[in-house]
């Protein structure tokens, strides 16, 4: 994680690292980029990126941290707007939909993955939190019912990042089987 001297950068400064890592990560796999590529491309020094983060993979554990942090706060927005499960997971799925969109999060994963030598399954792992979340915070359903609601949104939201050009069609499917268990219980 980053240190304290990064979260006394500003905003933007720090905004403009991340996004400029995750734009590296979209066209190369983690161990080919360097903190010099990275340093080049945001205009700093190299050192001082060593200052902010221990090496690359601090770097990406802050970026997939905030990443997951910023769908959490999304959740809880949605949450604060209803407390009915089925509505709730809609807009789960939406709200990863558009935060993906920003930038090609199936090929960061893939490439964090390929780089750090681990299954891209475990790329996605950051996620749970965040749906984690929904399970939480719906005490009033049967849990039956909710835990059946996340394994269709944990199978979903799979589908959304490893077939990103499909999204609408996934986004409708797991409507259509939300439809189905809202109508079991």
């Amino acid at each position: 994680m980053p240190t304290k001297v990064f979260d006394d950068l500003p905003i933007e400064k720090q905004q403009l690292i991340k996004t400029s890592f995750l734009s590296l990560l979209e066209k190369k796999s983690i161990d080919k980029i360097t903190f010099n590529s990275l340093a080049h491309e945001v205009g700093f020094a190299r050192a001082s990126l060593y200052v902010y983060f221990k090496d690359k993979k601090d770097l990406c554990n802050y970026v997939f941290s905030d990443f997951s942090n910023s769908i959490t706060e999304k959740l809880k927005r949605i949450h604060e707007e209803s407390n009915d499960l089925f509505f709730n997971a809609k807009n789960c799925l939406k709200a990863f939909q558009e935060t993906i969109i920003e930038f090609d999060y199936c090929k960061i994963i893939e490439n964090v993955a390929d780089g750090l030598k681990i299954s891209p399954v475990e790329g996605y792992q950051f996620f749970e939190g965040a749906i984690d979340y929904i399970y939480k915070n719906f005490q009033t359903y049967d849990r039956n019912i909710v835990e059946i609601v996340l394994i269709l949104l944990k199978h979903s939201t799979g589908h959304l990042f490893s077939d990103f050009n499909n999204n609408e069609s996934c986004i409708s499917k797991f409507e259509m089987q939300l439809e189905l268990v809202s109508k079991i219980h």
